[in-house]
């Protein structure tokens, strides 16, 4: 449960306006938690059997994927959290252009870890590779995503556990 949101740099957004968007980037941030906690589970496992083990490690990023596509759009879209922030906290405005800039390198991650993954016969020990800094990229994402909101909110959204 969302605490109720603290103060608010624009009288005019209404309390129950923020926890409504809290409570959505809440829902998104926690979907892409479990997709990256997903992903690190399946190339952590044994790669006796590397065809095998490569469409395991690509099911997993198909999820992050959806989860990153899903993010994106919810904080991008117009009216979106970045439109919000921008208009009601310019101050913000460079964590914000960080996040779209996280957001470009997240997409081409994940689009070259995908190829990686596909590829016939499957280098393991590559796609880990890969894979690893694609979790420490949206770790050090979402941390930053989280200061934002506690700057704008002055509320922490929760680690996704």
């Amino acid at each position: 449960m969302v605490p109720d949101v603290g103060p608010c740099d624009d009288p005019g957004v209404a309390e129950n306006e923020g926890s409504s968007t809290l409570d959505r980037l809440r829902e998104r941030r926690e979907r892409l938690a479990s997709a990256a906690d997903e992903l690190e589970r399946a190339i952590t496992r044994a790669g006796g059997e590397p065809a095998r083990w490569g469409g395991a490690a690509r099911a997993a990023l198909d999820q992050v994927g959806a989860a990153l596509a899903a993010h994106v759009e919810e904080v991008e879209a117009p009216g979106g959290l970045f439109a919000e922030v921008a208009r009601t906290s310019p101050r913000l405005i460079h964590a914000v252009d960080t996040l779209r800039q996280d957001h470009a390198v997240l997409r081409e991650r994940v689009d070259a870890l995908t190829a990686l993954a596909a590829a016939d016969p499957v280098s393991v020990d590559a796609v880990r590779e890969a894979a690893l800094e694609l979790l420490v990229e949206i770790s050090r994402h979402r941390q930053r995503g989280a200061d934002l909101l506690w700057e704008r909110y002055n509320v922490d959204i929760g680690g996704g556990d």
